[in-house]
C-alpha cells in the first residue's frame, strides 16, 4: 500500500482514509444496515419533537387504546414519530448515516486545517 500511495502522490494515511470512506460507502450501497441510536445521536429537532410527543401523550389518557387514534389524528395534534434507529435505506430522503460517515472519513484525507494555523 505504501507503493500505491507513493505512486498516487498521497500520504499513506490519506490513502487509508479514502479506502475506508469509499469502501464503507460501496460495501453498504446494496446491504441494509440499521443500528440503534445512542442518546447523543439524536438531532436537536428530534429531541424537541420527542418532548412535544411526550406532552401530547400526557394530555390524552386514552392515547394507547388500540385503534382510538389514527395516524392522521395524531399528526393533527402535532405528534410525529421519532426513529430510534439509524439506517441506510434513505427512508427519510437526503443522505443516510453511512453516506455521512463515509464522507467524513474521506474528508480526513483532504483536511487542510494544519496548513491554516
Amino acid at each position: 500500500m505504501v507503493r500505491i500511495a507513493e505512486a498516487d502522490k498521497r500520504r499513506l494515511s490519506d490513502l487509508i482514509y479514502l479506502f475506508l470512506g469509499r469502501g464503507l460507502s460501496f460495501f453498504f450501497c446494496e446491504t441494509a444496515v440499521s443500528i440503534k441510536k445512542e442518546s447523543d445521536e439524536y438531532t436537536e429537532e428530534e429531541r424537541k419533537q420527542e418532548e412535544k410527543n411526550k406532552e401530547i401523550i400526557a394530555a390524552h389518557s386514552d392515547w394507547d387504546e388500540y385503534g382510538k387514534w389514527s395516524y392522521d389524528q395524531r399528526k393533527e395534534l402535532g405528534w410525529q414519530p421519532v426513529s430510534e434507529w439509524m439506517n441506510n435505506c434513505n427512508c427519510e430522503g437526503g443522505k443516510d448515516f453511512i453516506e455521512v460517515l463515509s464522507d467524513s472519513i474521506e474528508n480526513l484525507a483532504f483536511d487542510t486545517s494544519p496548513l491554516e494555523n
